[in-house]
Parts: structure tokens; sequence; C-alpha cells
């Protein structure tokens, strides 16, 4: 997987992928609390939570940084790991889908004792998502729903291979259909069908869209529509002050908003796929003031710590 250029969202560039077969999509954390109700094999089932931290290589040292950041990792305690690819990663030309990479991948973090969720980024924060081929069609067009089942199936053998705790059909979308709303619909129609589809072939796998965090946030509207159509709501957590980026809001917010964001999830259980927070000097000394709670135990008020099964943290 090739790296990518970063966002003009004000993330870091730490979020943009890794090259070589460690590739790694998230800048911070991934937490799932509960689980699916028609899947007792699902994660959270049995109520263990699994701990997960960014590792972000060096380009410095590349590739060898990619083992070095994955042990050190482990040597945390982390347990778990959060990767992702873009659509046009596993299919460099229309109809030549190759998934070897995300085989090593996971191969790589299952040899190492991580369990791991997965993304797949057909629409990505405020990119469309899709090849080039395909950019003047609608997401219910018989073509794109013929490319992305293609994408979908070879994915899935690699998943029957190595087991994942969860996936994510799409990456914080709801920043691309706040501003293509009239495209929603038809994304909905492709997320149910391919919910379906990965369900019948593994019924223990959840399957959820990532979006923003609803915590103060406007569009959380289109991550409402979509999960009624998921087994699990996955966010992405990065508590800034309003109106800045990497100026983080105080700790003592952190577990009010997981207890806003876990009301709003309701009977879902709930992913949190990022959980972001700057050590830069120039971030007010965020790295002082980050809340001593994350990646140590699930937060959120007793009842809803119980319902934890995975957390991974990091900062960006």
């Amino acid at each position: 997987m090739k790296a990518e250029a970063p966002r003009s969202l004000g993330r870091s560039p730490a979020r943009a992928g890794l090259a070589g077969c460690a590739v790694l999509a998230l800048a911070a954390g991934f937490a799932l609390f509960g689980c699916a109700t028609d899947s007792p094999t699902g994660p959270g089932a049995g109520g263990a939570t699994e701990l997960g931290l960014s590792a972000n290589p060096s380009d410095f040292d590349f590739p060898d940084s990619i083992g070095s950041a994955l042990l050190t990792a482990r040597a945390t305690g982390a347990t778990m790991m959060h990767a992702g690819v873009l659509w046009t990663d596993v299919e460099s030309s229309p109809g030549a889908v190759d998934v070897t990479q995300v085989r090593q991948m996971l191969s790589a973090f299952q040899s190492l004792g991580f369990a791991t969720s997965y993304s797949f980024r057909v629409v990505d924060t405020n990119q469309r998502g899709t090849p080039a081929d395909l950019a003047g069609l609608a997401r219910d067009d018989p073509t794109m729903i013929a490319r992305v089942d293609a994408v979908v199936d070879s994915l899935l053998g690699a998943f029957a291979q190595y087991p994942l705790l969860a996936f994510s059909f799409g990456n914080e979308v709801d920043v691309y259909f706040s501003f293509h709303p009239l495209e929603l619909p038809a994304f909905r129609a492709l997320l149910q069908r391919e919910r379906q589809r990965m369900r019948a072939r593994l019924p223990g796998l959840p399957v959820g869209a990532c979006t923003t965090s609803p915590v103060g946030n406007p569009n959380a509207w289109v991550g409402d529509t979509l999960n009624a159509y998921t087994d699990l709501s996955i966010y992405t957590y990065y508590p800034f002050q309003p109106g800045t980026d990497f100026i983080h809001r105080p700790p003592s917010t952190f577990e009010p908003d997981m207890n806003a964001m876990l009301t709003t999830a309701s009977a879902h259980p709930l992913a949190l796929q990022e959980v972001g927070y700057s050590s830069a000097a120039s971030a007010a000394a965020a790295k002082r003031r980050r809340p001593t709670s994350r990646g140590t135990s699930a937060p959120g008020s007793a009842p809803n710590r119980a319902r934890a099964c995975c957390s991974q943290a990091g900062s960006s």
C-alpha cells in the first residue's frame, strides 16, 4: 500500500498510509463497546477489553522502523491494531484487484499477537474515494456495485484467513456526505448490500461505517442515518476546541463525551476508530494534559465500562 498525501482537514500527517505490509491508517485509537445483536461471537460477547496503540514508523529508517514500531507497541502491552486501505491501493487499474499486501499486513499483526480491526476507505473523509474511471458514476450504478463487490470479495478472502474484531465500510464519511447529501441514499443502499454480503460469509464480523464523533457535530445525522443499517457505531474522536486544530478541550470533557457517544449509539456497540491527542509543544502543552484514563480502562461510567471489549490509544 502506497503512502498518501495528507488531506486538508488539519489532521496530523501521521494519519497518512504507510508503505509496506504494516501500513496503518489511523493516528490514534480504536475502542469497541458491546456486541452485535445477531452475532454471539462478535466483539464484546465475552466482555474482555483489547488495548491498542498507534505505531508510526520513522521515515528516516524505513522499512526497518515498521517492525520496530510494532514491537514497541506490543511491548507496551498493546493487544490490537487498526488498519485500512484506500480503494486505489487494492485496485490499481479497473478490475485488477490485489489484496496481497493486506494479507501480509494482517499476517504480521497476527504473528505479533495483535487482534485487528480494518477499514475499506471507499469514502475517505472529504474524498469521494472511488477510482478515477468511476468518478462520474452513482454508487447504485451496476458497474459501481460490481466493482465494490469484487474488492469486498477479495478482502473477505483475507479476513477469512485472518479474522477481524470489526470492519468499517468507509472512513469519516459524514464529512464527505455533509457536502454531498444527495449521494447519501445510494451509499446507504450500498453499505446495506455489502454488510449483508459480508455477514453471509463471515457471520461473526460486525460491520459499520466510520463517522466523526457526534459530540458537537452538526453532521451527526449522517452517522445516525447509516447506523440504522450497521452492526455497530464507529466514530473518530478529536476533542479540539471549536474553530481550532490540535488545541484540545480539557481532559475533564473526556468521560462526558464518551458517555454522550454511548448514548447516541444506543443499543449499538460503540467503536472508537481513532482517539487523537496532540503531544506537540505548540499545542499548548497538550501532552501534559491528556486524560490519564485513556489506554488504561474503558471510558465512561461504570455500567458502560462493563460493555467494553477493546480500545486502541495513541497521540497525533
